[in-house]
């Protein structure tokens, strides 16, 4: 994969842009599958290798995300910092109690980021259970260089997310919209993006809800700038090759799914999963039938659990048990 991913940003891309080297060395020396998949959740989980290569180029400061919810951003961030070895502070803001387009949250979606923030990331990583207009004011003005803006999506409440931590902002900041392509009722990212989006260098990813990158800083970063230069003229390139990564870890983020149902001992997540998510592990069973058997039926099982009546998923269910049997026979 890093190959193909190399060649193409040689041959198609960076062949006369002196950040282009920097870019391939960061690909091919620290991009790794992510500690951290809540698959619960998947909203996000398409612009983990995005987040890991931004903060790889950027080293900021401090990193702040408001709207934290099962971590898998705020995750990502962190082990970027960790494996790039950076001089970082992250932070995730959340109440935890959910909002209009979220529901309400149980508690234990906050303890669990908790227990694996302090488990994983100590010495860098913290959580702040508040509101986001209550945590501005402990953060200095300028101290914040990436700021990812995932709370309440109405078009009122990120706008004012954008503005009251505007100040928060150091002159390299890059500020992150999620949802920026959703399009429905009273989900006002997409609105704000479009006015937002003209008024400093930005590029948007079309992918998993849409992932705003908005370059407020007056003096970013040069690779940044290389990727906002990049991006804007290539931007199918950019988002073919970002969205062929988050493929890439697709069986991590399926067997990450089958462990998390098998230690709660019961299946509680069948209702927030998509139709494309059980063709995706489906998918993925199917490629690994020849060459291990036994994740493909772990993954297989799954999806049986998810579709029961799925006439391709039954049948290979079901012979992958047998094949299974046969091999413990013997």
């Amino acid at each position: 994969m890093f190959s193909v991913v190399l060649k193409k940003l040689k041959d198609t891309l960076y062949s006369k842009s002196k950040g282009g080297a920097a870019i391939q060395n960061i690909f091919i020396r620290t991009f790794s599958a992510p500690e951290r998949l809540d698959m619960t959740s998947l909203a996000w989980v398409g612009h983990i290798p995005f987040a890991y290569y931004l903060v790889a180029i950027m080293k900021p400061r401090k990193v702040v995300e408001l709207g934290s919810f099962k971590g898998n951003s705020l995750s990502a961030f962190c082990q970027s910092v960790e494996e790039n070895k950076l001089d970082s502070k992250v932070v995730g803001v959340d109440a935890w109690e959910g909002d209009l387009h979220m529901g309400t949250f149980p508690e234990e979606y906050y303890l669990e980021l908790k227990d694996f923030m302090d488990n994983h990331y100590p010495n860098f990583a913290s959580l702040k259970k508040c509101y986001f207009d209550d945590a501005v004011t402990s953060f200095p003005d300028g101290s914040i260089d990436l700021l990812h803006i995932d709370g309440l999506h109405t078009y009122e409440a990120v706008k004012n997310d954008f503005e009251t931590w505007l100040p928060k902002l150091s002159d390299k900041a890059v500020v992150l919209f999620h949802d920026t392509t959703v399009v429905k009722k009273d989900f006002g990212v997409i609105k704000y993006w479009s006015e937002i989006s003209t008024m400093y260098p930005s590029f948007n990813f079309d992918f998993s809800h849409g992932l705003g990158v908005l370059a407020v800083g007056k003096n970013i970063s040069e690779d940044v700038r290389v990727f906002i230069d990049v991006a804007t003229k290539r931007p199918a390139a950019i988002n073919n090759l970002f969205y062929g990564l988050a493929q890439d870890i697709l069986p991590e983020k399926a067997f990450a799914f089958v462990e998390k149902l098998r230690a709660n001992e019961e299946f509680k997540c069948g209702r927030q999963v998509t139709h494309q998510d059980i063709n995706n592990i489906r998918d993925v069973a199917l490629s690994l039938e020849k060459t291990n058997i036994k994740h493909a039926a772990l993954l297989m099982e799954l999806a049986h659990k998810l579709r029961p009546n799925g006439i391709l998923i039954k049948k290979k269910h079901f012979e992958y048990q047998e094949n299974l049997k046969s091999k413990i026979a013997k």
